[in-house]
């Protein structure tokens, strides 16, 4: 369990985020955050949020991308959690993918699609959730390789994502999803199929 120590304050004066031992680590937990959330309404405070993102510590990086997430509208806040999807570190890739959700651009499709191969299956779970929120067809066929991955995190955000799309194609693949041995994955599965057109 991560202890909560004195760090970076809003102008109010509440901490925004946690420390822990292994801050880098990927564990099933994304990180807790605590009070509101750095502003980013101006060109300004997306900018420092970008510098934030490219910070070499981990806690920074996840809190920015997290951040980042609600300047949906920012270009410059898109280009970098796209950024972020290659970093070395996979929370911060999995926390950059989650946050792209709200955002759209040419560059956000290529860059999730690369991460569905990521190592780390937090990665590939955010990354497969995310496109579902990107009306992008071309993610069709990746999304329904996914749903024959073993993790069943990964399986039942590919199969949600594919019920987002609402692409046909997807139909018999997700059928096979039915019986799979893991009820949360055949609920996805379920309705996933009920919103296809």
């Amino acid at each position: 369990m991560a202890a909560l120590i004195a760090g970076p304050v809003t102008p109010n004066g509440q901490d925004w985020r946690t420390y822990g031992d292994d801050p880098c680590a990927c564990t099933d937990s994304m990180p807790f955050i605590i009070g509101p959330r750095p502003p980013v309404d101006t060109p300004e405070q997306v900018a420092a949020m970008v510098r934030d993102s490219a910070d070499p510590s981990c806690r920074a990086a996840r809190v920015a991308a997290e951040t980042l997430g609600r300047a949906s509208q920012d270009p410059t806040a898109t280009a970098a959690l796209v950024a972020q999807l290659g970093s070395p570190a996979c929370a911060i890739r999995a926390s950059a993918a989650w946050s792209l959700t709200r955002h759209r651009g040419a560059a956000i499709v290529p860059a999730l699609l690369a991460r569905l191969s990521d190592t780390d299956r937090r990665v590939r779970q955010a990354a497969a959730y995310a496109l579902g929120h990107q009306s992008d067809r071309a993610a069709v066929a990746p999304l329904m390789t996914l749903l024959g991955e073993e993790n069943k995190h990964v399986r039942q955000a590919a199969a949600t994502a594919l019920g987002q799309l609402g692409d046909a194609a997807a139909r018999g693949a997700l059928e096979r999803l039915l019986t799979d041995r893991e009820p949360h994955v055949r609920d996805a599965a379920t309705e996933a199929l009920r919103r296809l057109h």
